[in-house]
């Protein structure tokens, strides 16, 4: 069985992600600094297919983890969208 990541682990790689992403430094994980972020990408960074890609599995990201408090099956939905998104910088 696949062990689900807490929500602070999912922030902790959501915010990675981001300061690769908009190449910047992050000093918080929280859900507001988090949301913040991403309105922020979805505004600047929507140009090219791969930011219009990112920012909609970035949206997902926000429906399923930061929108509520996810159970189980949202985190682990939550992790494989963050496991997308680290595949267009690896």
């Amino acid at each position: 069985m696949v062990q689900a990541p807490t929500t602070e682990e999912l922030l902790e790689r959501l915010k990675g992600f981001l300061e690769v992403h908009t190449k910047s430094r992050i000093l918080k994980s929280d859900v507001p600094t988090m949301l913040m972020y991403i309105r922020a990408c979805h505004a600047n960074q929507n140009k090219k297919p791969k930011d219009q890609t990112i920012n909609f599995l970035l949206l997902r990201f926000r429906e399923q983890v930061l929108d509520q408090a996810p159970d189980e099956r949202q985190r682990i939905i939550g992790d494989f969208l963050i496991d997308e998104m680290n595949k267009f910088y690896n």
